[in-house]
């Protein structure tokens, strides 16, 4: 038995018992003195006597208990408390515990139950298990066309080798993540709806933290298993993750080859895209695309092939929207205001609709449709307001998260297709939103479809 553990149990034990057990008990933990027998009862009915003592062992690593004080700096220096880490939980452990055996138990229930409540909490489609899917490799006959893709692995395993390396210094791992690449993700991370946008130096304090064999730290990603820029959980399953990048690598021309026989039937003719797919870690999106990077973020998916092809779909649909694109703005100055809501539902729903994701069930989606078409016609009579903060708060709703205005977006893709067929979206991808949203009035009046109120209407009619 190593010598701090015993150092710490014997707080609660005799010898003799601490001999016989080898372990704490959850019932012998009520007899002692000023236990909270609240947190005792909480501990047991959420946790098993393993994780407890594994979470003692960590916890017995400090000298002096009053060092996990230092824990909630590290939620404010990531982010957490701005992503749904128990703020409740924070302020307490700012509070110097009391010495001995109550302290210990205080201290491991505010850690356990600030964990528990980190992974009860949905966040924007990332799951924390790994679904032990098998690579199902699919054959596609695809002829001859103006998109040319790949995959780059080496973000995804700069990473790695990181959090793999508890020594590496500052400059080094700054260094690392000095490339295109990685501007590209800091880039997409500093848009307006992001609460904690990224910088390279928030990324090297993440992942030195993350690689770092420091009790403190370890203890840290352990109470916040999404802490970190995700990198807490990378490091955890570095090995897994290493694994599933294998996988995509000798798999490659199988997905992209899926991908194009999906993307191509409402691809203009003559489009041309040369674009490597480039693999991440990092919080706050599943995938992305900033100027001429498309970004995945793998911890997102695991070994879920499924979602990973689905999500890589309306990535590299976002790259052909790019690459025709003649970058038509809303010219009409009373509903220029409306700019970024009516390109975000056009360009988000024709890629969600190419890709056909399945994260949700057909409840879930007809629910976000609702929710996208309430949005909208919020942000019209907010325009009639001059209401300005209103249309941008709705913006941010509807697109964070891959939020009500992907799945808004798909449904009007889907009935312009059923009423003029693929060839429409052709034609109206380089037109911009615009088009995009006479196209669906045109297709509501040809099929004799209610879908907006008489308001919204009227606004897309005068759109130009």
């Amino acid at each position: 038995m190593r010598k701090s553990y015993l150092l710490i149990l014997v707080l609660f034990f005799t010898s003799a018992q601490l001999m016989a057990q080898q372990s704490v008990s959850f019932n012998n933990l009520s007899s002692v003195n000023n236990v909270d027998a609240g947190e005792v009862k909480w501990l047991q009915a959420n946790s098993n006597s393993d994780q407890f003592n594994s979470l003692i062992a960590m916890l017995s690593k400090f000298p002096r208990l009053s060092a996990i004080q230092m824990l909630p700096a590290s939620s404010f220096y990531d982010g957490s408390l701005n992503n749904g880490i128990s703020k409740g939980t924070m302020d307490s452990l700012y509070l110097k515990p009391t010495s001995a055996a109550a302290g210990m138990v205080h201290a491991a229930y505010l850690i356990e139950k600030t964990r528990q409540s980190i992974l009860k909490t949905k966040e924007g489609g990332l799951t924390d298990e790994f679904s032990g899917e098998q690579f199902k490799v699919s054959h596609f006959t695809v002829s001859q066309n103006g998109l040319n893709l790949s995959f780059d692995l080496s973000p995804a395993q700069t990473i790695l080798r990181i959090v793999s390396s508890p020594n590496i210094s500052y400059n080094d791992a700054y260094q690392s993540i000095s490339s295109h690449n990685f501007d590209a993700q800091i880039n997409h991370r500093n848009q307006s709806f992001y609460p904690f946008p990224y910088t390279r130096e928030k990324m090297v304090y993440c992942l030195l933290k993350a690689a770092s064999d420091e009790p403190l730290d370890i203890l840290y990603r352990y109470m916040n298993p999404r802490g970190l820029f995700h990198y807490a959980e990378v490091r955890k399953d570095k090995e897994k993750y290493s694994n599933i990048l294998q996988t995509l690598e000798a798999n490659q021309v199988s997905i992209l080859d899926e991908i194009k026989a999906t993307i191509l039937p409402l691809t203009p003719n003559g489009a041309n895209v040369n674009r490597k797919v480039s693999l991440f870690f990092g919080r706050g999106a599943d995938g992305w695309a900033s100027g001429d990077v498309t970004g995945m973020d793998l911890e997102y998916y695991k070994d879920n092939y499924t979602n990973f092809i689905a999500v890589l779909k309306h990535e590299t649909y976002h790259t052909v929207q790019q690459a025709v694109s003649l970058n038509k703005q809303v010219t009409v100055p009373q509903y220029q205001p409306l700019q970024d809501v009516l390109i975000s539902i056009f360009l988000e729903g024709t890629a969600t609709y190419v890709s056909n994701p399945n994260k949700k069930t057909e409840a879930e989606y007809r629910a976000a449709i609702a929710k996208g078409k309430q949005l909208f016609e919020e942000v019209i009579v907010a325009l009639k307001n001059n209401d300005k903060d209103k249309i941008n708060s709705n913006y941010v709703l509807g697109v964070r998260g891959a939020g009500p205005f992907y799945y808004l977006g798909a449904d009007m893709t889907g009935i312009i297709v059923k009423a003029f067929g693929n060839d429409k979206i052709k034609e109206i991808l380089p037109q911009g939103s615009v088009a995009f949203f006479k196209a669906f009035n045109d297709a509501c009046k040809k099929d004799h479809i209610s879908y907006f109120s008489a308001d919204v209407v009227k606004v897309i009619e005068g759109l130009a």
